[in-house]
């Protein structure tokens, strides 16, 4: 009878490792994918995305079955707000805490104490956002190059095409002013007021919208052909 019971035990022992290996398995291999593909369908509903976001998760098992994740990076290929279009958006998440029990119902919603994230405006968007702000110079275009931002327009200055240099700073948690510095014609820096009073005098403000996981703009930088967003919480 002791034999037996021994056996018993031993059995059980065993099934119970079993289940905990196999248990353990599942949440490595599975977990990841069921987390990835929630956050990335709540992203793409939230933004009126074109197409679904990649959602790449990564992190150990007991960091997983304790409910934390070690990283979470996100791309996402374009997203827009009213004529703004942001592409190339790369978001970056670490130190994440969620309930498991909310993933089998859809409802993850991720505790983030750490969000890093960086995009990109192109001269072509940025050019169709101060058009549509009517500036009252006509025929223009935004260049991005040198490290500078300007306002190109064929008859800026009597007729004649003249370069006005745009100044950008972050002025909110999704918002960029936009001023108005010197005219360039033919290689001399004028000052814009030789425009006349076609430029706003307090320039205009461009609307990012809300950006994913909260995070807030915190430094804009020209690039050739673009502009560079960083922002976080």
């Amino acid at each position: 009878m002791r034999l037996e019971s021994v056996e018993v035990v031993g059995l059980l022992a065993a099934g119970i490792a079993v289940t905990l290996v196999g248990a353990g398995l599942f949440s490595y291999l599975a977990l990841p994918a069921l987390i990835s593909h929630n956050l990335a369908g709540k992203l793409r509903n939230r933004y009126s995305l074109e197409q679904r976001p990649d959602v790449d998760v990564t992190s150990g098992l007991l960091t997983l079955l304790s409910g934390r994740i070690s990283h979470v990076r996100v791309r996402i290929g374009r997203m827009s707000h009213e004529s703004i279009e942001i592409q190339n958006v790369s978001v970056n998440l670490e130190n994440v805490r969620l309930l498991l029990s909310g993933i089998f119902r859809d409802e993850v919603k991720p505790d983030i104490r750490s969000v890093s994230l960086r995009a990109e405006i192109s001269q072509e968007s940025l050019s169709q956002y101060i058009k549509r702000e009517d500036i009252g110079v006509r025929n223009g275009e935004v260049g991005i190059q040198g490290g500078e931002v300007f306002y190109r327009s064929q008859n800026a200055l009597f007729g004649f095409p003249a370069n006005v240099r745009l100044e950008l700073r972050v002025a909110g948690a999704h918002r960029v002013a936009v001023s108005f510095g010197d005219l360039l014609v033919g290689g001399a820096r004028l000052p814009s007021s030789l425009i006349g009073g076609a430029l706003p005098s307090g320039g205009v403000t461009l609307d990012i919208g809300e950006l994913p996981f909260g995070a807030a703009l915190q430094s804009i930088e020209p690039l050739e052909g673009a502009l560079m967003l960083r922002a976080g919480r």
